[in-house]
């Protein structure tokens, strides 16, 4: 990274996960935090120094449901794609929606559902220097043979389905789990799964198929993320084993969210239920009943995490984690759920050294800000300065403040 980046004198630097807020001086070295005394500028060599009075500083942000591949697949015309315009628009790595990010302080991108290779190399990318939020790799998605979404946003695209899908069927949990094994392999960050039929539209992942998938998972110390569609296939995923629930189920019937509710809880998992991309298809009462009953998981002790779906239309890269956190708010979340929703915990989840914390030894990545996110996560919007690994990468006034 080269020398030290000092932040110092910050009015207060929040950190959701420790519940601390506290004054200081914030400094990077090879990237990594160390909080250090609020005149300290100079106890770990010499170094940047930006005068931080008047900011405060949170954890980058975190889009903890996102689809890079589905974005690269943007770039695409309207008609079946060459192989040498998937060749172009995956090879581009995205630098404008890279930018976007960092622009609107998103620091970290956890993205699923993507070709294995594609990902991978992206990953390995930013992690060499190439500008962008930080990326973790999910990899491919699990489903039946013909199952979401194979069988309906893929369908006709026998590329794609093969690069970013995994289809197994009932019989076939041995196979499934040597395909946890594989990917672990290669580096995944996290396994995706898919048990959601389309109210009968769409063949299901059989329940055995499901457990093997998970339990393979769990050996590797890899995290299940399930895709669901009701409550009832909530349910029986989180039966199974699975760590995050991805999307807000559809009721069955009049306590299931309820039941999903106590579910979640005695199973310490989390829920990510990308509310912003469903902003535009649903009216306004069912979309604040959602919101309502996410805020309420928060309030008892439920993870939520904000995700986006980027990749899917009428998301917008970077500015939709702060529609989310919006949303979030208006349901009745509370500023410091949402805020934490948005940094440390889907960063509890993370591999490697601490994400979406401030903290010595975790990334140095920060949002610095004007004004109190514990009262409104909406100033996160406007961020002054914008630090990734302990480089100060955007942000209004990221020229103003150099000693």
């Amino acid at each position: 990274m080269g020398g030290v980046l000092y932040l110092a004198d910050v009015d207060a630097v929040l950190d959701p996960a420790a519940e601390e807020v506290r004054r200081c001086t914030l400094a990077a070295v090879e990237g990594r935090c160390r909080l250090l005394a609020t005149d300290d500028t100079s106890s770990l060599g010499a170094g940047r120094v930006i005068r931080g009075r008047g900011l405060v500083a949170v954890p980058g942000l975190v889009d903890a449901h996102a689809h890079w591949g589905a974005a690269a697949q943007e770039r695409w015309s309207a008609t079946p794609p060459t192989p040498e315009e998937i060749g172009g628009a995956f090879a581009a790595f995205l630098p404008q929606e890279r930018a976007a990010c960092l622009e609107h302080g998103v620091t970290t991108i956890q993205s699923m559902g993507d070709p294995v290779d594609w990902i991978l190399a992206m990953r390995a990318a930013v992690a060499g220097g190439m500008p962008g939020p930080r990326v973790y790799a999910v990899g491919p998605i699990f489903t039946a043979p013909g199952g979401h979404p194979a069988g309906d946003l893929f369908r006709g695209n026998d590329w794609l389905v093969a690069q970013a899908c995994r289809q197994f069927g009932p019989g076939q949990g041995p196979a499934a789990a040597a395909e946890v094994d594989a990917l672990a392999r290669r580096g995944v960050d996290a396994i995706k799964v898919v048990h959601d039929s389309g109210r009968g539209a769409l063949p299901c992942l059989d329940e055995r198929v499901l457990a093997a998938i998970t339990t393979a998972a769990h050996a590797r110390g890899l995290r299940v993320h399930a895709h669901v569609g009701t409550t009832g296939e909530a349910l029986t995923v989180l039966q199974h084993g699975a760590d995050v629930i991805e999307h807000v189920p559809d009721p069955e019937g009049g306590d299931d969210w309820d039941r999903v509710a106590a579910a979640l809880r005695a199973r310490h998992a989390a829920i990510c239920p990308t509310l912003v991309v469903l902003k535009a298809l649903l009216p306004t009462e069912p979309m604040r009943h959602m919101a309502a009953w996410v805020a309420h998981l928060a309030a008892t002790g439920v993870a939520v995490h904000a995700g986006t779906d980027l990749g899917n239309p009428g998301v917008s890269t970077g500015l939709a984690v702060h529609e989310e956190l919006a949303l979030l708010q208006w349901g009745g979340m509370a500023p410091a759920h949402a805020l934490a929703a948005a940094t440390t915990l889907p960063g509890n989840l993370l591999p490697g050294p601490a994400a979406a914390r401030i903290g010595d030894g975790a990334h140095a990545d920060w949002l610095l800000v004007r004004g109190d996110p514990l009262r409104d996560v909406g100033i996160l919007r406007r961020p002054s300065l914008v630090v990734l690994g302990g480089r100060v990468v955007a942000g209004s006034e990221q020229r103003e403040w150099v000693a």
